[in-house]
């Protein structure tokens, strides 16, 4: 089995660590130049059965690998990665967090690049903090309106973004449309300047990436605001806000707990909104596992990769993923190896047995718990904004009952939260159902208005029903 190829701790900290990250590059290095043409993506290249056999890998997981490897090159549309962009900066040793490592303006030349055509794009490299409160580099997009249209200066808003994939070959920002699905588009458009991070460890390899992690997805997203201001000094409005979708939605909840927004440091946060978010992913787990025995259709086991990827990124080298079966534990490795995306990963245990899930783990193991425990949000902390929930009722990857169970722990708490379901939605179809919602939302924070309730659930009526 190859190690795990980029691990949670900092190399120059243990030596252990830097042994197994130097083999585990060197495997991967091999893999790509053997199989690489020049300029191809990471997480576009062909393989045969005798680079994933000694993996547990045989033809129907090669078959569903392939499958899923398809839909992943969707996403990115064969725009090219910037591999000295992503390359941690020569000057990252002397930075501290939310100093900018490097700020370079999209080339779209061969007109790849998909974004509204009066937005001004950049992309941008930049210091946050890691699991240790170590600094990391992270990288994000930056989009700038053709003018502003609330006074002088456009308003600032940070986005989180959903689910791509936890390789350092999955960034948004190599992606032809910085991976929108009627998200990030929908507030440029609208007139706001919005910086959108990468998270640490998508783009750059100096990290693993803390999949579905509030707390450490949620510090990436405020660096990448100090960040935003320090590469264009003086032009945006000293007032912020943040919006996430799915894994983003879970990071914004984050945010909106980490006392760094109460401060002055990135200007005046003023709230957040999180769509269909995830931030307890134990409870969300113990939903999907429910949902998957009822529904033989069910997409919750997809995601046992993934969770597998978000636990081994934050314990130490040398302890085993609990929520897996030991099949697939010894496949796991493959997401590494092959650099795959969303769907590559979610295909990697479909052929065995439960999926690759240890349901017994799952329900009993203290990883699991634990992880949620420290790195999840809405468990009775305090928030320090307003928060914007959003959610369908029939989306089929956050259940609504376990968001409006985090609800209710949030104000139980005294934070401010507004939570609105909408009825018969799934998970992308609410993004663009509530967008009259929360653009007036946003709207009212900026301009100072504040809830006139502390908390308030509704259900949202459809123009149309049956």
């Amino acid at each position: 089995m190859l190690p795990a190829p980029f691990e949670a701790h900092t190399v120059e900290d243990n030596p252990t660590i830097s042994m197994q990250l130097t083999r585990s590059l060197l495997a991967l290095c091999l893999f790509l130049f053997s199989h690489c043409t020049e300029g191809a993506r990471p997480n576009d290249q062909n393989f045969t059965a005798a680079d994933v056999k000694p993996y547990g890998c045989g033809e129907e997981c090669q078959e569903n690998i392939r499958q899923g490897m398809k839909k992943d090159r969707q996403i990115f549309q064969g725009y090219p990665f910037d591999h000295d962009f992503y390359h941690t900066a020569a000057n990252f040793s002397n930075a501290n967090p939310g100093d900018v490592l490097k700020l370079e303006a999209f080339n779209d030349s061969s007109a790849q690049l998909s974004v509204p055509l009066d937005l001004t794009t950049y992309k941008m490299q930049y210091v946050s903090i890691g699991l240790h409160e170590e600094k990391v580099p992270a990288t994000a997009f930056i989009t700038l309106p053709y003018k502003a249209d609330y006074g002088t200066k456009p308003r600032l808003l940070a986005f989180a973004h959903g689910t791509i994939g936890t390789m350092p070959s999955c960034p948004p920002t190599s992606s032809y449309n910085f991976y929108n699905y009627y998200t990030w588009q929908t507030l440029a458009v609208a007139g706001y300047a919005v910086v959108g991070t990468d998270y640490a460890g998508l783009g750059n390899n100096h990290t693993m990436h803390k999949y579905i992690n509030p707390v450490l997805n949620g510090e990436d997203v405020y660096w990448s605001v100090i960040a935003a201001r320090r590469a264009f000094p003086n032009t945006f409005t000293e007032q912020w806000a943040s919006y996430g979708h799915s894994q983003g939605g879970g990071a914004i909840w984050g945010l909106s707990e980490n006392p760094r927004v109460a401060s002055n440091e990135s200007g005046e946060y003023v709230g957040g909104v999180a769509v269909a978010p995830a931030p307890r992913v134990y409870d969300l787990l113990m939903a999907m596992l429910k949902a998957g025995e009822e529904d033989r259709s069910s997409t919750a086991p997809k995601y046992a990769p993934l969770i597998a990827e978000a636990i081994k990124s934050v314990i130490p080298p040398s302890a085993k993923v609990e929520t897996i079966t030991e099949a697939a534990r010894e496949r796991l490795p493959l997401a590494s190896l092959l650099q795959l995306c969303i769907y590559g990963s979610q295909s990697l245990f479909l052929d065995l047995p439960n999926k690759g899930v240890n349901k017994s783990a799952y329900m009993h193991s203290n990883q699991l718990q634990s992880f949620q425990q420290e790195f999840g949000a809405a468990l009775g902390k305090r928030g320090y904004k307003e928060l914007l929930v959003l959610q369908g009722t029939d989306d089929q990857t956050v259940n609504y009952n376990v968001t409006e169970e985090a609800y209710h722990t949030a104000c139980a708490a005294g934070n401010n939260v507004r939570l609105s379901l909408y009825p018969g939605l799934g998970h992308r179809p609410v993004l663009t159902a509530s967008a009259p919602e929360f653009l007036g939302w946003l709207d009212e924070r900026f301009r100072g208005v504040s809830a006139s309730q502390q908390c308030v659930l509704r259900r949202v009526h459809p123009l149309v029903t049956g």
